[in-house]
């Protein structure tokens, strides 16, 4: 019987591997990674401009969240001109309350109403500024007046203007009303309120319609038929 030979393994060469392959051995312990260094200068900023923008924001809203819209002149109007759409604009302000001014969306409210003084381009309206009161009242009646352009103030007179008209005749005119004639009846001066004002014609005279009273309406136009008047601006009271 055969004797069998047992063979010893032969010993594996360092590094040398058979079947299958093992997993690779790393070395030392993975290098960590570098730590991102901080930079306070760019936190710093970062805030910085953060609150900037905070600032402007609150700002912003301080000069628009407390703003509110009222009713302001857009033209130059004249003391009794009616105020009409166009005459009227909405202004946003910063509501002062010493200021009675009249709120937007009040328009229709304004429109059809007299200025009571000579407003101008910008004016905040205010309730004082305006008027529902008509140029005439009960028992008044108009009377045309023809200026002749010496007779016309230098100062424009302007619708809801009180005057007073004068009759001023010469010493031969004094002779004949002394007789009784309906001139001479006539009170001397008569309080008058403008209604209407007519543009110059080419020799400069005005025709100007005047409301006064309905018992001094008849003397004041036969006065204002000789031409001997002249106009007062001012009421004086009479």
């Amino acid at each position: 019987m055969a004797k069998t030979k047992t063979v010893a393994p032969t010993p594996m060469a360092p590094g040398v591997q058979t079947g299958m392959e093992a997993p690779p051995v790393f070395g030392a312990a993975a290098r960590p990674l570098a730590t991102r260094r901080s930079r306070p200068g760019m936190v710093v900023l970062a805030l910085s401009i953060t609150a900037i923008g905070g600032l402007v924001a609150a700002g912003l809203w301080v000069q628009t969240g407390h703003r509110t819209g009222v009713l302001a002149i857009s033209k130059q109007l004249q003391a009794g001109q009616v105020i009409s759409a166009s005459d009227i604009v909405v202004a946003d302000i910063s509501l002062d309350p010493a200021l009675s001014t009249i709120p937007a969306g009040a328009e229709s409210q304004i429109i059809g109403q007299r200025a009571t003084t000579t407003l101008y381009s910008g004016t905040l309206l205010q309730a004082s500024d305006l008027s529902t009161q008509p140029v005439m009242t009960v028992g008044d009646q108009v009377v045309s007046l023809h200026l002749a352009q010496a007779q016309v103030p230098a100062t424009p007179m302007v619708p809801g203007e009180e005057l007073d008209v004068v009759y001023t005749p010469s010493s031969s005119a004094v002779d004949t009303t002394a007789t009784g004639s309906a001139s001479s009846a006539a009170p001397t001066t008569v309080p008058v309120t403008v209604v209407d004002v007519g543009s110059p014609d080419s020799s400069g005279d005005v025709m100007v319609d005047v409301a006064c009273s309905g018992q001094l309406a008849a003397g004041l136009a036969a006065q204002a038929s000789t031409g001997d008047i002249a106009v007062v601006q001012g009421q004086g009271g009479n």
